[in-house]
């Protein structure tokens, strides 16, 4: 019966005596998981006639918190403002 070794298979000869041959470093991918978002919303209502339906600052300030204006609608008397942010 005849036996091929391969070179990366041998031991190879150090200052102590033999070592074995080093293993390549191996590397495990962890699973990836989806998970859905979860969303919390508010709605503001302006009436344009007595105040301003948003200000800049008013709406810097809501995003600086996580909020983001997804909508906004007129319903010809009030203006209604959408927000959303995930749920943390």
């Amino acid at each position: 019966m005849s036996h091929t070794l391969r070179l990366e298979d041998q031991a190879v000869p150090s200052a102590g005596g033999f070592e074995p041959p080093a293993q390549p470093p191996s590397h495990v991918q962890p699973p990836l998981v989806l998970v859905q978002p979860r969303w919390q919303y508010k709605h503001l209502v302006r009436l344009p006639v007595e105040e301003p339906a948003a200000e800049e600052a008013e709406l810097n300030r809501l995003g600086a918190a996580g909020w983001e204006l997804v909508n906004t609608l007129f319903d010809g008397r009030m203006v209604h403002l959408y927000l959303k942010r995930e749920v943390q």
